[in-house]
């Protein structure tokens, strides 16, 4: 079993995200699902990224299978009830009200100084999904 494959059933059997989605592989049923959370150049991460971006979710406290985790440039669907981008660079701060862009975890390794604000938007997505 590939590294990759390992790292997919980890995020679906330990932490319950219900789908990855990837490279064309159609989304079937987001609108059922409230949160997406799209990771710039996702398909390039390294172990340690992909175990922050792991932490990251868990840390939301959101039910596993309320949210679908896809690379940014992926996004094919736009039915999911809320968004969080994670961008190497942050910058439009007019997103739409469901939507919040914060740091990737490739910038949070790089950078441990963001982690502050990354937090901060990470809590706001936790407040808009709990109402």
């Amino acid at each position: 079993m590939s590294e990759k494959q390992d790292y997919f059933n980890y995020v679906i059997d330990v932490l319950g995200v219900r789908e990855i989605l990837l490279e064309g592989h159609p989304a079937e049923s987001l609108e059922q699902i409230p949160l997406l959370i799209l990771v710039q150049d996702y398909a390039t991460y390294s172990e340690e990224e992909k175990e922050l971006l792991v932490k990251m979710i868990g840390a939301m406290k959101i039910e596993a299978q309320k949210i679908a985790v896809t690379d940014l440039s992926q996004r094919t669907v736009e039915s999911s009830q809320y968004a969080l981008y994670l961008c190497d660079e942050v910058g439009d701060e007019n997103c739409p009200a469901n939507e919040i862009q914060t740091y990737s975890p490739r910038i949070l390794l790089q950078r441990p100084e963001l982690k502050k604000p990354a937090w901060s938007a990470l809590q706001k997505m936790m407040a808009l999904i709990k109402h």
